[in-house]
């Protein structure tokens, strides 16, 4: 559960590391983008004694920040092109909808045992 835990996080690191160098069209034609994510997933793996739950609904918020700033498309091609789930994009809106939701749902259920040990 853990790695699971730290791949999401990096997953999602890396999108916001790749939605930021997507501002600068210099640094986005020279990087590529499933570079960024992946670099994101090996700094999640390598920092894992600093990451904390939370971390995941602060990327989760910069995501949606960026997707404001009209960098929706890009997160989601960079979702498509990091994993190579997919091959259609509609696919991979739904499955990053999908993964969205279902690493929520873990993160809720991981927080409330933790409250619940801590009450015993």
């Amino acid at each position: 559960m853990k790695v699971a835990f730290y791949l999401a996080f990096g997953l999602l690191f890396g999108l916001v590391l790749s939605a930021l160098v997507s501002f600068s069209v210099w640094l986005d034609m020279r990087v590529h983008s499933y570079q960024v994510v992946w670099f994101g997933i090996f700094c999640s793996i390598l920092f894992k004694n600093v990451i904390k739950i939370w971390y995941i609904f602060v990327l989760e918020m910069a995501l949606l920040l960026l997707s404001f700033c009209g960098k929706s498309s890009v997160i989601l091609y960079n979702f498509k092109e990091s994993l190579v789930v997919v091959d259609s994009l509609n696919l991979s809106n739904l499955a990053f909808v999908l993964f969205l939701v279902v690493l929520n749902f873990a993160c809720f259920i991981a927080i409330f045992r933790r409250k619940k040990l801590f009450k015993k």
